[in-house]
């Protein structure tokens, strides 16, 4: 989602959901990405990562997963993470 006025980021942040705003230091740690990223996969909630107006491309999202697990990324797109080897 594009959402240059923030009120997606507002009603997101009142749900169900981990999320991280890539912009505060302290949620892109690899230990509190890690932890947001599992409690997704366990209970089944969204993992929203809020850029705000940071750029988003696949070497940014790179920069923020791989001190998690080298080769997250590719892993979560395309749902190899849920494989028992991975999770």
């Amino acid at each position: 989602i594009v959402d240059l006025s923030e009120k997606a980021a507002m009603f997101l942040k009142y749900r169900d959901i981990n999320l991280a705003m890539a912009y505060k230091p302290t949620d892109v740690e690899p230990e509190t990405l890690r932890k947001l990223l599992l409690g997704a996969l366990r209970f089944g909630k969204p993992f929203v990562l809020d850029m705000l107006s940071l750029e988003l491309t696949k070497e940014s999202l790179n920069d923020l997963l791989d001190p998690v697990l080298p080769g997250l990324l590719p892993l979560l797109l395309s749902k190899d993470i849920l494989k028992v080897e991975n999770y």
